[in-house]
């Protein structure tokens, strides 16, 4: 499989295995430094719809609990906007991927006029029967939908990274998005990959994850200009700019050596760990005897 972004088909596996011990090789691209998955995993057609939360969430209805994060969740993406962008005004804005509507509905009670599309029905009908969200849909974003709308914000919050095109994609967004635009992003990092825990972050229902560097060169070729990164926990924020069209992306090889070395100490980092919290274990245990 050649690179997504760059097109080169020179890359080196990092990991094999993924969450729930499934086999799944995710390879680095010498050639610019995106990380993905190769061969693609091909998942069911109704995953999102039905299975996708009730296997990484642990749950298929939004729970009380969670329903509280989300709202936390919101609130935080919220302030990071409010406060990089204080002069951004309020407008149109869709969230892609939109769970709940949570951070909809932290939209519209500042001003905004609210959009939403999300594949799960129990979670969109959640934020119309308990927010009191109106424009909801139900379903995966195709490009199709909205398709007469223009918007001057589009959200999307750990959705980029289950898209098995994100070019595709964010070609579609950059056409719903008004001159200048904003794009607001939440992604894993790859550079900080769950403490080292490689078996954890990698997952099949993940076909790709970005790095800064990585991130930014897919925004650039989608015609985006970022304007800033920052980290929120083992996750990346990102804020970009709809520009009028995009441009080759920046084809570095020491993107890939350097995530290779940190990569390498995070899983050394991890093991060490791992093997000192196995021995105070065993200490513990000797001293209940």
């Amino acid at each position: 499989m050649t690179c997504p972004i760059c097109k080169d088909a020179r890359h080196q596996t990092i990991w094999t295995k993924g969450r729930f011990s499934q086999r799944l090789t995710n390879v680095v691209c010498l050639n610019c430094g995106l990380v993905f998955v190769d061969p693609p995993v091909s998942l069911p057609a109704d995953f999102y719809h039905e299975d996708y939360r009730r296997q990484y969430v642990g749950q298929a209805v939004l729970s009380p609990d969670i329903a509280v994060r989300r709202q936390r969740d919101a609130e935080r993406r919220w302030r990071y906007l409010a406060d990089r962008l204080p002069h951004l005004l309020p407008s149109r804005g869709l969230e892609i991927g939109c769970s709940s509507g949570h951070f909809l509905r932290v939209l519209t009670d500042h001003g905004w006029q609210s959009f939403g599309i999300d594949p799960d029905r129990s979670y969109t009908e959640y934020g119309r029967s308990h927010l009191g969200l109106t424009n909801l849909t139900t379903g995966l974003f195709t490009g199709a939908e909205f398709e007469n709308e223009q918007f001057g914000l589009v959200a999307m919050f750990h959705t980029l990274e289950h898209i098995p095109d994100p070019v595709l994609l964010l070609n579609h967004v950059h056409r719903r998005l008004v001159n200048g635009g904003i794009l607001f992003l939440e992604v894993p990092d790859v550079e900080r990959p769950y403490f080292g825990d490689f078996d954890f972050f990698f997952q099949a229902a993940h076909p790709f994850s970005f790095s800064p560097s990585s991130l930014g060169n897919l925004l650039l070729m989608t015609g985006f200009e970022l304007i800033r990164i920052d980290h929120h926990q083992n996750f990346m924020l990102a804020l970009a700019r709809k520009v009028s069209a995009g441009q080759a992306p920046v084809a570095d090889p020491k993107i890939a050596r350097d995530l290779l070395r940190r990569l390498k100490w995070w899983r050394i980092g991890y093991w060490v760990l791992f093997r000192w919290a196995k021995a105070i274990k065993r200490l513990g245990a000797r001293n209940r005897l």
